[in-house]
């Protein structure tokens, strides 16, 4: 496991890389968005490619002996450190003109993941977090603030985002909290405390890794699918950790 100098050395080369792939993102952004279906019929872009060599060629230079995984470019390398990469999170929302879409750059050491950054670049919003050092924003380039759950316990008024299309959850989340509709930011609202939990989030080590250490950072719970705390295992529930009972008794009662 890296020591808390060595997060010091990845953090500042994981916020480095987000930075390039920002302005990577922009520039291409500028020029328009091509997009092609790939084998698996999801779109992907011009700027999902282009932010993808950067990020690949950045690791390349800075870790040449860390192992990468991108979602657009494969496995590269092996060994017991790892960056995981999503070029682009969100390209359907960028297909779409949609604002809401950055990249995610994380590293796993031994299987734990231990620095995470997600970026949105066109609102020039930047979030991260490195194991036991607490998870934090900043916006246009301004201070660092860092970020704590809410402490709701109370369903009564709770910000409950459900992301699976389970009919009978809809309907008693509905009577139950405030409802609205799910969007890609709700896992950084549970981060921030502007939203109490996220219930099934669908995504992939790429999407989920970030994602985890800034909500368990800001003092929340990450769970998969299964109830365990793999990332590898497609949807996952995040929360402020304390409405967790309420909750599942709301769900299964």
């Amino acid at each position: 496991m890296s020591t808390p100098t060595d997060l010091a050395a990845d953090l500042t080369l994981a916020l480095e890389l987000a930075a390039r792939a920002d302005a990577t993102a922009l520039a291409e952004h500028a020029t328009g968005v091509r997009t092609e279906t790939k084998a698996d019929g999801t779109p992907v872009t011009n700027v999902d490619l282009a932010v993808d060599r950067v990020l690949i060629d950045g690791l390349r230079a800075a870790r040449p002996d860390d192992a990468i995984l991108s979602e657009e470019s494969g496995l590269h390398g092996d060994g017991p450190r790892g960056w995981i990469l999503d070029p682009i999170d969100g390209t359907f929302n960028l297909v779409r003109g949609h604002r809401h879409w950055g990249t995610h750059v994380a590293l796993e050491v031994d299987g734990v993941v231990v620095v995470g950054v997600i970026t949105r670049p066109m609102l020039d919003g930047r979030w991260w977090a490195t194991l036991g050092g607490g998870a934090y924003r900043s916006d246009s380039g301004g201070p660092a603030r860092r970020l704590t759950v809410s402490n709701r316990s109370e369903l009564a008024g709770a910000q409950i985002r459900l992301w699976n299309d389970d009919a009978d959850h809809a309907t008693r989340i509905r009577g139950a909290t405030v409802w609205a509709d799910a969007d890609m930011n709700d896992i950084l609202g549970v981060a921030e405390g502007s939203c109490d939990a996220v219930v099934g989030s669908p995504g992939e080590i790429w999407d989920h890794a970030p994602n985890q250490l800034l909500v368990e950072e800001a003092g929340g719970r990450f769970r998969d699918d299964q109830g365990g705390h793999r990332i590898d295992v497609g949807r996952a529930h995040y929360s402020n950790g304390v409405i967790d009972a309420a909750l599942a008794e709301l769900l299964t009662g």
